[in-house]
Parts: C-alpha cells; sequence; structure tokens
C-alpha cells in the first residue's frame, strides 16, 4: 500500500511498479480505451469509491454496450462472415449492403466494448474517458477521426503527429505528417498490406477536404448552395458515411486482392432485385433475425441522435425510479432473450481484441 499513499515513491516516470498498475488494469487490457498514465494514476492513488448514482450510470452504460454487441454487431457478423466467405457468389446489391452493414458491425463491436470496460472502471471508481461519439454523423472524415476510436486518435496526435512537427512546419509538412501518422494506424492494426491502404484512404480523402476546403466554400457560395441546411448536413454525412464504408472493405478484407474482387464484383455484377426476393434472409441471417436487427438498428440510430444533441445517460439515472427499474428490467430481458438465447454471442468474437 505504500505505492500508493508513499510520496517519495510517487514518481510516475522511473517507478516500475506504478507502470505496472496503470498498464495491468483489467477493463482496457486488451482493447482500451487507451489511458494515459497522467489521467489514470492519479485516480489509482486516490482510490475514490463509486457513489450510487455514478453505480446506477455505470448499470445502464454495461447494458448499452452489450446490447450494441450482442443485439447488434453479433447478428451483423453472421451475415457479413456468410457473404465475405463466398462472395463470388453475389451479385453487386448484396456485396454493397454487405459493405455497409460491416461499418455498422464493427462501430456496435467496438464501441460496445468501449461502453463496457468504462462502466466496469466507474463501478471500480475509475472514469475512463468516452472512445465514441457517434463516428457516423461526422460531416469530414476528419471530424470522423475526431469522433471514432477517440483515445487511439489522441494517442497518434500527441506521440506521433505533434512530435512530426504537426501543422507548424507550413501546408506541405502538415499533409505529410497526415499521411505517415495514418499509414502507421494501419500498420498498428496488422502487418498485412490491406490495412496500410485502409490508413491510406482515410489520409488521402482527409489531406484533400484540407487542401480544397476553401475553394469548395467559395464554389458553395457562388452557385448558392447553403451549407448550413439539415439537407448539406445530411448530405456530407452520408458521404462520409460512404467513404469510411468502402475503407472499411480493406480493413475487413483478408487481403488486397480480396478487397479489390469484393469491390469489382460490387460494380460489375449487379442485380438490385436480390435485396427483395428473399436472397437476404438466406445469407446467415433468417428473417426472424433481420425482424430483431433492423429495430436495434433503429434503437442505435435514435439513440445516437439524442447522444448528438447532448443528452445522455445521466437524463435516463434522473427519472424516477418506477421507469429507471422498467428500463433495467426490459434491457436485461431483451439481452437474455435475443441476445444469449437467441444470439450467436461470444466473448472471444470481439473485432479489436485481434489487435
Amino acid at each position: 500500500m505504500y505505492l500508493i499513499h508513499g510520496q517519495a515513491k510517487w514518481n510516475r516516470k522511473k517507478n516500475i511498479l506504478n507502470y505496472a498498475l496503470f498498464v495491468s488494469f483489467f477493463p482496457t487490457i486488451t482493447s482500451g480505451p487507451i489511458q494515459r498514465a497522467r489521467k489514470m494514476l492519479p485516480q489509482i492513488r486516490k482510490r475514490t469509491m463509486p457513489n450510487f448514482r455514478e453505480v446506477e450510470e455505470a448499470v445502464f452504460v454495461f447494458l448499452w454496450g452489450a446490447f450494441l454487441k450482442m443485439i447488434i454487431a453479433d447478428r451483423i457478423a453472421i451475415f457479413t462472415d456468410a457473404v465475405y466467405l463466398n462472395m463470388s457468389t453475389y451479385g453487386g446489391a448484396i456485396l454493397i449492403l454487405c459493405a455497409l452493414m460491416y461499418s455498422l458491425q464493427i462501430y456496435a463491436d467496438f464501441s460496445g466494448y468501449s461502453y463496457m470496460a468504462i462502466a466496469v472502471a466507474k463501478l471500480f471508481g475509475f472514469h475512463l474517458d468516452e472512445n465514441f461519439h457517434q463516428p457516423y454523423l461526422a460531416g469530414t472524415i476528419a471530424d470522423f477521426w475526431r469522433r471514432w476510436h477517440i483515445s487511439l486518435t489522441s494517442w497518434f496526435t500527441e506521440y506521433l503527429y505533434i512530435p512530426l512537427g504537426g501543422n507548424r512546419r507550413g501546408k506541405a509538412r502538415k499533409y505529410f505528417n497526415i499521411l505517415i501518422v495514418f499509414l502507421v494506424s494501419g500498420f498498428w492494426h496488422g502487418v498485412g498490406l490491406q490495412y496500410i491502404v485502409w490508413g491510406g484512404i482515410h489520409a488521402v480523402f482527409q489531406i484533400v477536404g484540407h487542401i480544397t476546403g476553401a475553394f469548395r466554400e467559395k464554389m458553395n457560395h457562388r452557385i448558392g448552395i447553403r451549407t448550413k441546411t439539415v439537407g448539406h448536413r445530411i448530405w456530407q454525412r452520408v458521404f462520409v458515411f460512404l467513404i469510411v464504408s468502402f475503407a472499411w472493405i480493406f480493413f475487413r478484407a483478408s487481403s488486397v486482392s480480396t478487397a479489390l474482387e469484393f469491390i469489382k464484383q460490387m460494380f460489375t455484377v449487379w442485380n438490385p432485385w436480390t435485396l427483395f426476393d428473399g436472397t437476404v434472409f438466406a445469407i446467415g441471417l433468417s428473417a426472424k433475425e433481420w425482424n430483431v436487427l433492423v429495430p436495434a438498428l433503429g434503437v442505435l440510430v435514435a439513440a445516437s441522435h439524442t447522444r448528438e444533441q447532448g443528452k445522455s445517460v445521466k437524463n435516463i439515472v434522473s427519472q424516477n425510479p418506477a421507469c429507471k427499474i422498467l428500463l433495467l428490467v426490459g434491457m436485461i430481458m431483451v439481452l437474455v432473450i435475443y441476445g444469449i438465447w437467441g444470439g450467436g454471442y461470444s466473448a472471444s468474437s470481439f473485432i479489436y481484441a485481434g489487435f
């Protein structure tokens, strides 16, 4: 205990025991959110226990994370895995649907894990930073990375982008630094070339966005496009979602050649009627499973919109006890019935556990 309370030994830079204590924090040890010693070690030293309200928040956050993982991500995984396993047998409409669904899968999978990790940490009295903030509501690629895996983005910014010079050495150097950061990010996820391509796609679109920003603003003004309208914001978000979904193809594929073949078949073998003739129900998920998945995605969209408006779990725990009990029981029943009994949940199948 002297490690915790002894001032003489509380040197976070040199004490190996402090470091071991920090890196062995089990809720975040496999997939994050990535923590900073300067934020975690003082909390370890302080040893603050959660109050009842914080416990309530932690329970609801954990259940939300489990909902994302067990009800949404694991169901989508059955469909996307089946398509990628036999992609040569499906037309472009199915492959496009698969690419879009994988975007939702990886978000539900990883953010679900992050929410559960944050909740478990809160139950022990530790406060972790948010790791996702509605990334698919981003209006630019740069905005996407301010919302997606926030802890990794801030880590690369602090330990790679800024040491490389950041944006302090001119625009050319800034764009070069952005390219390096995203290529390293791709390499961090795996040694395959497909991860490098994934990172490169994000780098290129972010750099192009910076370069063309002033020109696009001038053109919008000249042709009378009002960028503050709801319609324009929706278009921006749809465009970013499509670009991100395209990049995820390389992230999901086993190789660059597989990803290129997937993309080629998306546009050369086209039969949109396969989305309506029952073919979708024969790929991994039955119609009954889709009847669970589609409403669950509706809940995700509604929750994302609510959180984007600044509302959070604190609004839930501020309700009267009867409402909270009903919601708690309802969430548990949904997880048990559709997640455990009717789902393919496996704790070993977290996507980011492999990185």
